[in-house]
């Protein structure tokens, strides 16, 4: 004798229903469409175009020496392809000098009279796929204390190279600061009369004036000057007065 289970009956009708609702779930959800995986374009997978270095730049760390005291100071110097540049396969030696015919600090070409100690050629080696070189001790370069006004002046840290294709190799310039060139000017409103440093209201005057270098320190060499009347916050300013420099 079959005995009917009200209670099976009950769950199976319970799954039919789950499957159905399963089925009709996945029937409504669309497939998903396939990711295009295209390559790039070429061009945007070429390196960009570097041009060949054809110019050494040489750089100082110390742009400029005071002469006071006649110190001495290590100047280190840096040589590297113009920036924009690209390496080369091989090393690239830049000879280095210290100095040119044309700076007036390096005095006669024997090299007397010159405001520094000679300094030795040196040379820097940029190696061979790299774009510059930094030699930190560089060279000292050491001042000579005078009492002659010269003014600022330069020394020039030139290059030169055999390298193929390397066409220019650019200066780095250091300047000598004086501490001889302290101008004192002095004015006579009264020539032939003695010193006179006054003029009355109203008078037309004509005034000398003179200008002298400390005591002890004489010129080196022609120096120029520029004088001018008037300053802002003078009490004889808004046209009280006519001058010529």
């Amino acid at each position: 004798m079959v005995t009917h289970d009200p209670c099976r009956r009950s769950r199976l009708a319970r799954i039919g229903l789950a499957l159905v609702i399963v089925l009709g779930v996945l029937a409504v959800v669309p497939a998903s469409p396939e990711v295009s995986a295209e390559a790039p374009p070429a061009y945007l997978l070429e390196p960009l175009p570097v041009s060949p270095p054809e110019e050494v730049v040489l750089r100082v760390d110390v742009p400029a020496v005071g002469e006071k005291g006649g110190s001495s100071v290590r100047v280190g110097v840096e040589a590297s392809f113009a920036e924009g540049s690209g390496v080369l396969s091989e090393d690239v030696a830049v000879s280095v000098s210290v100095g040119a015919a044309m700076d007036l600090a390096t005095g006669s070409e024997d090299g007397s009279g010159a405001d520094y100690a000679n300094v030795e050629d040196f040379e820097l080696v940029i190696p061979a796929g790299e774009s510059g070189v930094a030699m930190e001790e560089g060279f000292v370069l050491s001042v000579t204390d005078d009492d002659l006004a010269e003014g600022f002046e330069t020394v020039t840290v030139s290059g030169s190279t055999v390298a193929p294709g390397i066409g220019t190799v650019t200066a780095a310039v250091i300047t000598i600061v004086d501490d001889d060139g302290a101008v004192a000017l002095t004015v006579d409103s009264d020539p032939g009369e003695g010193v006179s440093t006054r003029v009355e209201e109203g008078v037309a005057a004509q005034v000398e004036v003179s200008a002298e270098l400390p005591a002890g320190v004489t010129a080196e060499r022609d120096l120029t000057v520029s004088v001018s009347v008037g300053a802002e916050g003078d009490g004889g300013g808004g046209g009280r007065f006519c001058g010529s420099g």
